[in-house]
């Protein structure tokens, strides 16, 4: 199997996996929910930029920099 198809399979799923936590607990996942979204929307870019896929590339990054953003920022 293609290690690269690998890394953007599980990006998907732990994108997808953030996405159910938040919307299961909605307060309390805050930190959860960017964490994983930060790590699944890098290895979906890293996949982006091996198919070269540029527009996916801009989306995946600004993702993460969001997630991180939301990470640091004091509430």
């Amino acid at each position: 199997m293609d290690y690269v198809l690998l890394l953007g399979s599980a990006g998907l799923v732990i994108l997808l996996i953030a996405f159910i936590i938040e919307h299961l607990h909605r307060k309390k996942s805050r930190f959860y929910f960017n964490v994983l979204n930060a790590i699944g929307s890098f290895m979906l870019g890293v996949y982006a930029i091996y198919n070269n896929a540029i527009i996916f590339v801009i989306l995946e990054f600004i993702w993460v920099g969001l997630s991180i953003f939301y990470l640091i920022r004091k509430e």
